[in-house]
Order: structure tokens, then C-alpha cells, then sequence
């Protein structure tokens, strides 16, 4: 009798961990989609001018943190990106931020021009 008692404990508490995993899950999914089409919505509506700025300050924080160095070995990719963390804490994220905006028109870009399709058409 005791078995079938731990049985249905340990049956009930996988019942359980699953609901709350799937309902984490949903919210997650929702959270992460708003989060993305808003980003999305905002990248796509950057105006030329503003992107050259963008370029310009990608091209700016990716000499900051690559400089002219070229680093092979894995040792000194760990302790060049270390240092840059120690000495500039929020540059990194900054750096990847931009780098989505400016990878994101290129791609645009390409798109339009080999389907030769108008310069005003928006993706999203």
C-alpha cells in the first residue's frame, strides 16, 4: 500500500511540474514575441540618415573593441574580451545591439536590390 501512495505522490508531482512547465512556456513565448516585433517594427523604421549615425557608431564601438588586433589564439580572445569588460562594462551589449540594426539593413537592402523592388517596402 505504501508503494502505490508514493506512486500516485510522485505521479501527481510530475502532473504538476508539467502544467507549470507549459504555462511558463506560454508565457515566454508571448513575452519573447512582443519583445521581438517591437524591436523588429523599430529597426525597420529607421530612416537613412539615422542608420548612417548607427553605421557610423558600429563602426566606431567595433574599433573600440576589436582595434587593429588580431587575435588567433583562444587565450587571447578570452583575456582581450575580459579586459574590455572590466574597462568598459556596456560596451559589448551595445556593440551587438548595433550590429542587429546594421546586419538588418544590409540584409534588407540585398533583398530589395536583387528583386529589384522599390526602396520604401517594408518587410515586417
Amino acid at each position: 500500500k505504501e508503494k502505490k501512495e508514493v506512486f500516485g505522490d510522485v505521479h501527481f508531482a510530475l502532473f504538476y511540474t508539467a502544467i507549470f512547465n507549459a504555462f511558463q512556456s506560454t508565457l515566454t513565448a508571448i513575452f519573447t514575441s512582443g519583445v521581438s516585433d517591437r524591436l523588429w517594427v523599430q529597426t525597420e523604421q529607421l530612416e537613412l540618415d539615422h542608420y548612417v549615425e548607427i553605421r557610423e557608431e558600429y563602426e566606431r564601438v567595433s574599433m573600440l573593441i576589436y582595434g587593429g588586433e588580431n587575435v588567433t589564439s583562444k587565450a587571447g580572445k578570452w583575456f582581450r574580451n575580459f579586459m574590455l569588460f572590466l574597462r568598459r562594462p556596456g560596451l559589448r551589449a551595445k556593440f551587438h545591439e548595433l550590429r542587429s540594426q546594421v546586419r538588418f539593413h544590409e540584409l534588407r537592402l540585398h533583398f530589395i536590390e536583387s528583386n529589384n523592388l522599390p526602396l520604401n517596402l517594408k518587410v515586417s
